[in-house]
């Protein structure tokens, strides 16, 4: 009978040490996705944010381009033609580098975005893996425990 309860207290406290292993191991992975939605949350703010500034630099751009144009329609002051096409053609070439600019800056951010969406997928289905893992661990380990005491209780002792 002594020994029977020693079995059965070894077995609880080995049940106990690695149940609670797994439940702060869970722990450990509910901050690392917690961690990771922040971050996809300020990815997401930054997008937002670069989209807004493509959307100013192309108005900018339009509206340089009427003016532009406005000044095309006026007589010359003082500036030759020759002269004010060469700062046309600079404007134009300023207001592309700009917009280059901004796409570039876009893809680099959806880029980056994707990145850590495929970051944030694959961590969650680890911890999705590693959950399922543990469960049918405990699962095990639960039904060898009362396989245990279930043979203990039939033994004659």
């Amino acid at each position: 009978m002594e020994n029977y309860e020693e079995t059965k207290e070894t077995n609880l406290s080995s049940f106990e040490t690695e149940l609670a292993s797994i439940i702060q191991e869970v722990e450990e992975n509910k901050k690392k996705l917690e961690f990771l939605k922040n971050e996809n949350d300020q990815l997401r703010l930054k997008n937002t944010t670069l989209e807004e500034n493509e959307v100013r630099y192309v108005n900018t751009l339009k509206q340089k381009e009427t003016e532009l144009q406005q000044l095309e329609k006026q007589p010359p002051m003082g500036l030759s033609e020759k002269d004010l096409v060469e700062v046309m053609l600079d404007a134009k070439r300023v207001a592309n580098d700009i917009v280059k600019k901004a796409q570039d800056e876009v893809l680099l951010v959806e880029r980056q975005k994707k990145e850590a969406l495929a970051a944030l997928k694959q961590e969650g289905q680890l911890i999705r893996e590693d959950i399922e893992k543990y469960r049918i661990k405990v699962n095990q380990d639960l039904n060898q425990w009362i396989e245990s005491l279930e043979r203990v209780m039939d033994s004659p002792e």
